[in-house]
């Protein structure tokens, strides 16, 4: 739209050149003819001017076979200069229309270059934060680490510590046994049982002194209580268990009392135990420990005794 009105407008311009030239044409012939009549023409006598002959050059050679240009030549001529200069109006019209397509290109490039230094802006942004947040992260992970290890030495403290209160108790409880089986009886005496049961069934004359003697937990019907017996002396203890031999066959059990977690421990080998008896093996519990032909085993190495899972097995069946 641009191009053609400035074009339109050039064309004006360009007919009212034309108008200016025929008239001016038109004239200066009409004062060379008034000169040729009276004998006093310039051009006959002398020579060309410089249009004059700018314009036979340009003038088709059919037509320089006469020595003066008609009016209808000039205007030829003019009008063929006058459509080369359209033509280039034209061409002016269209680079100035490309210009400004171009400083439209470069105002965009402009933006998209802004646009992608902002960008990179952001990504150098972006880059340094993740820098940041892995040099965070590398020492979080190193603190972690370190809480890792603290947790696993304060473990190993904890279950220390468990151990030793566990080896505690089962220190306070080392003169202590426990007799089940005896029947439960209305306002019973306890120790005149155990003191009966000494004499009279584990053939034991000398005197035994206890510290205390009762049953164990809450009275219930349906279950005769044990009776835990805690002996003055560690020897008349240890004189009982080597003596409770004298009770097989009948319904009286003795055996050391624990804490709950060693007897439940005592319980987890006992099998294993039986097992290794009826094949002939020396062993005993020692508190928590299973002893095989002296070799030492817990709860947690029981998998290392030999035929461990038979035996479990085995004990499982009967059970």
């Amino acid at each position: 739209m641009y191009v053609t009105r400035a074009a339109s407008k050039q064309t004006t311009l360009n007919f009212q050149r034309i108008d200016n030239m025929v008239k001016k044409k038109v004239e200066q012939n009409a004062g060379n003819s008034k000169e040729g009549k009276s004998g006093e023409s310039p051009e006959k006598v002398g020579t060309s001017s410089p249009v004059a002959e700018a314009s036979k050059e340009k003038i088709p050679q059919e037509r320089r076979s006469s020595k003066t240009m008609t009016i209808e030549d000039k205007l030829d001529f003019i009008l063929e200069k006058m459509e080369k200069i359209d033509k280039l109006d034209i061409i002016e019209s269209k680079l100035m229309s490309m210009d400004t397509k171009i400083e439209e290109l470069s105002a965009k490039y402009t933006d998209q270059q802004q646009s992608l230094e902002f960008t990179q802006s952001e990504v150098d942004d972006v880059k340094e934060k993740i820098k940041t947040s892995e040099t965070t992260l590398h020492d979080q992970a190193k603190e972690l680490e370190d809480i890792s290890q603290m947790i696993t030495v304060l473990n190993h403290a904890r279950i220390n510590m468990n151990e030793e209160m566990i080896r505690k108790e089962d220190y306070d409880k080392r003169d202590c046994l426990l007799f089940e089986g005896i029947p439960e009886k209305q306002a019973e005496n306890c120790t005149k049982l155990i003191e009966d049961l000494i004499k009279e069934q584990l053939k034991i004359g000398d005197t035994i002194r206890f510290h205390r003697c009762h049953r164990l937990g809450k009275d219930n019907p349906k279950k005769t209580r044990p009776i835990i017996a805690k002996f003055v002396w560690f020897q008349d203890k240890q004189a009982i268990l080597q003596n409770a031999k004298n009770l097989k066959g009948s319904s009286v059990f003795i055996q050391e009392f624990f804490s709950p977690t060693t007897s439940h421990r005592r319980n987890a080998l006992y099998p294993l135990l039986r097992y290794q008896k009826k094949n002939k093996k020396k062993c005993s519990l020692n508190r928590d420990q299973l002893i095989i032909e002296g070799k030492r085993y817990t709860i947690h190495t029981a998998i290392e005794v030999p035929n461990c899972q038979e035996a479990v097995t085995r004990h499982n069946g009967k059970a």
